[in-house]
């Protein structure tokens, strides 16, 4: 047993030599064969002793059952466990994989996957057994942690060699939700341009007219409303229309018709009051037809229609907080380097949700959905739960109205509340599938809820195809420790940031819903 026992210490001590050459970058793999060598080695002679089995003193069985079990443990962290019918695990999969085992299947079979995995994101064809992708790729920081150099290639390397009983836990706070973990965003509703500018130019679709314009017999408001008059004008509510050529500016632009009274008169709403009345040419184009298209004769001129667009400018804004921490306690604590990037990114996603919302568009910034004033708008007409939730509705109406397809909503947590513990006359819940944990969705429209769009406010829109997200830089990690005094207090700042802007380019794709109470 003697010579077990020392080949035992030879191996762990092999293995304290791999974390050595890891340390400071050194090759590993003459280790590893050293390493392996000496297993087949132990597992050689414990064979042997066991076929021996009815030579040896009770003392010797004892140990030979210690050896068998630390023979079993060397033969599970390497991955070469003995599966069914006494197969090998070099011969077949072996039925629980290492961390290590695992993590490098993926990085062969995805060259991709670990680019994918830093950002905190995966994909459908990963399925790790034990952990998350996100715990995986954590084990970069551990390695820091252990007093490794944690590059890349160490990283890879250490992966190899390591079981995942060996790996220090990330200790997370109760408060902070895995990245991996996290609900769906409103940037994730949004398809990525990626670009490669500070600013960037581009066209806004306002609708296609007729080659010449209609001249209108007449345009009078009272306050806001202002009502067009034109014999037969074909208009129908949610159409969008070009109105120029009066005196007044203030009803000149383009608008929404509200309401159709009459087959010759429509209504629209003007920015403030203005005279009740206005002289002058005044011409309008109905913007959500066909155009000017129409059946035409053999040898016949063809109708001409305008496509109406306006240049619009959108701008990257650069977007960023950072952290200063002790190099100590990053080397003392296991898993803090993960959590500060956890809850860095988190500060990114948040103020970026809250742009993409609120943006006011000045100082060269990012002009936010509820700040368009091309979006659509609309306000609930009957109070109650019924009301709020035929609002709703409506605004899919609206949608289609404009040739859009509600993809999504967007609604303060509280009040999803309000509509999924609404109750009808017989007090009976309005939504019981709610209750069940299917995705939040209502009309057919799924459902996003974030805490950064205002109580009261809802935005339905036409994300696939009515605006891009504009990634100049995704979120960036930098360190440094030469910042002001952080090199004599021995301080490290990580600075999280990202570029982006956002283009609207269909804004009646949109549609922002006030509830009332």
């Amino acid at each position: 047993m003697a010579d077990l026992e020392k080949l035992a210490s030879t191996i762990d001590g092999i293995e304290a030599n791999v974390l050595k050459a890891l340390a400071v970058g050194d090759a590993v793999k003459a280790l590893d064969e050293e390493l392996q060598s000496k297993v087949t080695e132990f597992k050689t002679e414990v064979e042997s002793l066991k076929s021996e089995g009815s030579k040896i003193s009770e003392k010797n069985a004892e140990s030979l059952k210690a050896m068998s079990t630390r023979l079993e443990d060397f033969e599970r962290r390497y991955g070469r466990a003995k599966g069914p019918n006494g197969a090998s695990g070099q011969d077949q999969v072996p039925l629980e994989k290492t961390f290590g085992a695992q993590f490098t299947d993926v990085l062969k079979s995805d060259p991709g996957f670990y680019e994918r995995a830093k950002s905190g994101r995966s994909t459908s064809r990963v399925d790790l057994q034990g952990a998350t992708v996100r715990q995986h790729l954590a084990f970069s920081e551990v390695t820091k942690a252990l007093g490794l150099s944690a590059t890349d290639e160490n990283v890879k390397k250490a992966m190899l060699l390591s079981d995942n009983s060996t790996i220090t836990p990330i200790q997370r706070l109760a408060s902070v939700m895995p990245m991996h973990g996290r609900r769906d965003v409103i940037s994730d509703l949004i398809p990525v341009t990626p670009v490669s500018v500070g600013t960037l130019e581009y066209l806004e679709y306002m609708g296609l007219g007729m080659g010449t314009p209609i001249t209108a017999t007449s345009v009078a408001s009272t306050t806001t409303v202002a009502t067009l008059t034109s014999t037969a004008h074909g208009a129908r509510v949610g159409d969008r229309i070009k109105v120029s050529g009066a005196d007044e500016a203030g009803y000149n632009g383009y608008f929404f018709v509200v309401s159709v009274p009459t087959a010759d008169t429509l209504t629209y709403t003007i920015a403030a009051a203005t005279a009740d009345t206005t002289t002058g040419t005044i011409l309008w184009q109905n913007l959500s037809t066909w155009g000017s298209a129409a059946t035409v004769a053999e040898n016949n001129v063809k109708p001409e229609s305008t496509l109406h667009t306006r240049n619009v400018t959108a701008y990257i804004e650069l977007i960023a907080h950072l952290f200063r921490i002790s190099k100590q306690m990053l080397d003392d604590v296991p898993g803090l380097q993960a959590e500060i990037n956890s809850m860095g990114l988190r500060g990114l996603q948040a103020l970026k949700e809250y742009k993409l919302l609120y943006g006011t568009g000045t100082s060269n910034t990012i002009l936010g959905f509820m700040n368009h004033t091309g979006v659509q708008a609309y306000s609930q007409a009957t109070t109650g739960d019924l009301g709020r939730m035929e609002a709703f509705r409506h605004l899919v109406t609206m949608l289609e109205n404009v040739g859009a397809q509600a993809t999504a909503a967007i609604a303060n947590p509280n009040d999803w509340e309000l509509y999924e513990t609404s109750v009808g006359l017989d007090e009976h819940f309005m939504l019981p599938g709610g209750a069940a944990g299917s995705p939040p969705s209502l009309w057919r429209v799924p459902l996003t809820t974030t805490r950064w769009i205002e109580p009261g406010k809802i935005l339905m829109g036409d994300f696939a195809d009515g605006a891009r997200l504009l990634q100049r830089e995704g979120a960036q990690l930098s360190f440094a420790d030469q910042d002001g005094d952080d090199f004599s207090y021995n301080r490290l700042a990580m600075r999280f940031e990202e570029r982006l802007g956002l283009a609207i380019t269909r804004p009646e794709f949109f549609v922002r819903l006030t509830l009332t109470t």
